[in-house]
């Protein structure tokens, strides 16, 4: 081997579990450090990732026989299991020889028998989880999934086990690739008569992306025909009307998804729109955006800032796209459930309180206040919106709705349609 990609994927998996540092952050700071090729970090993005998707069962089966051992040790047994039983990249004895080479270096008690018994125990992906016959039970569904214990009892909770169970298994997949056609320039039929790269999706002027070819370098994309969104938001703009040049304000937060662009299309950029960003890379792609589509009718006043107060003025419609647990994240980062803490909940929730609160009072009589966050938690959609309601007794609830990545729109949304009925009056 050119490089010794069993020591790659160790320093790469040690820095995401042990440093904490996202999957992405890990493995371009390795393969700038190692000066990797494209085809390199593919596979070690293959291996780790694999091993990421499969840590919890990983963790159970090292642990069941070398739970002692120091965390070097096992996360060499992890990047064998993965390479053996998923990934498939690397030629067993090569990675084994290398494997064996660093328990040397780091004077491990681990021999090659030890280490080839252990992973001839664990050849089988059928019959890993050997000592749980019930597979209705939560630490089987944990180990099956890479899903902790806690947030599926909080789905099943939520949502039942039937649904629970079909949440699970929709977060092994990587979600469909959702375009929205530019409608200013192009049509829905034209992509889709380029079958190649373009199929169906449930909604009009959406289609997947179904080509193998990254999208950064599709035509079509770098002409503006199409850009990346969500079937759930396309849904919600569907919901209701926009009437031209009326006040709109855009919260975009972290998880934004070009909402701002969703939103033009859907007035024909006849509209008069308050953005503001929380985060620093949406702002700058809001930018890049603005070089790629015609946005001259649309008048947009670009606030930067956390709160919304920043806005000048009250509005016809308030979209609130707040930050979330982001569930959906799930589907996309191998290491999203590593990373994320339950506690965390607590944080987002006050946080979407809060934001509610602010948008509240710059909501016009008869206005909408459309809340978003991309979530699969009750706690951060219906409860929210439940106890915004009871506190604030001018706002009625017209619609809501909750996505999931396992229906029709391939999404992890919830949204609430709110509107302000008027300052009640006191006696």
């Amino acid at each position: 081997m050119e490089h010794n990609y069993f020591l790659i994927c160790k320093d790469v998996i040690q820095r995401i579990i042990l440093e904490e540092l996202p999957f992405r952050v890990a493995l371009e700071s390795e393969g700038k450090k190692h000066k990797l090729e494209a085809s390199d970090r593919a596979l070690i993005s293959a291996i780790v990732g694999a091993e990421l998707r499969h840590h919890l069962l990983f963790s159970y089966l090292v642990d069941a026989k070398y739970i002692e051992k120091s965390f070097e040790e096992k996360a060499t047994l992890y990047i064998l299991l993965s390479n053996q039983l998923f990934a498939k990249k690397i030629n067993e004895k090569e990675i084994l020889a290398a494997a064996m080479d660093y328990l040397k270096s780091i004077d491990s008690e681990l021999s090659i028998s030890m280490v080839k018994d252990f992973l001839l125990d664990n050849n089988d992906v059928s019959n890993l989880i050997k000592d749980e016959q019930d597979h209705n039970s939560l630490k089987y569904l944990s180990l099956r999934y890479n899903t902790p214990i806690w947030l599926i009892k909080m789905w099943q909770k939520h949502y039942g086990k039937g649904l629970t169970r079909h949440i699970l298994k929709a977060n092994t997949h990587l979600p469909l690739s959702v375009m929205r056609v530019n409608t200013l320039q192009n049509d829905e039929n034209s992509l889709l008569d380029d079958y190649h790269h373009f199929s169906k999706s449930p909604l009009k002027n959406m289609v997947f992306y179904i080509a193998k070819e990254p999208l950064r370098k599709n035509e079509r994309y770098l002409k503006g025909d199409i850009f990346p969104s969500n079937l759930a938001l396309k849904y919600l703009l569907d919901d209701f009307d926009i009437y031209p040049y009326e006040d709109i304000a855009i919260y975009q937060g972290v998880n934004g998804e070009n909402l701002f662009l969703e939103v033009a299309l859907k007035a024909s950029l006849e509209m008069k729109c308050e953005l503001m960003f929380r985060s620093g890379k949406d702002y700058v792609e809001y930018h890049k955006v603005l070089e790629r589509f015609d946005l001259s009718k649309t008048m947009f006043t670009q606030i930067k800032g956390e709160f919304v107060t920043h806005i000048s003025k009250k509005v016809n419609v308030f979209f609130l796209y707040a930050e979330s647990s982001s569930f959906q994240n799930i589907r996309t980062s191998p290491d999203y459930l590593l990373h994320f803490k339950q506690e965390s909940l607590d944080q987002h929730i006050q946080r979407e309180k809060a934001l509610l609160n602010d948008a509240k009072d710059y909501v016009e009589e008869d206005g909408k206040l459309i809340y978003i966050v991309n979530t699969l938690s009750k706690k951060e959609s219906v409860n929210i919106i439940n106890e915004f309601l009871k506190e604030n007794p001018n706002f009625m609830l017209d619609t809501q709705k909750q996505f999931f990545p396992c229906d029709d729109f391939n999404s992890t949304l919830y949204y609430a349609i709110l509107r302000r009925k008027g300052d009640l009056q006191s006696d």
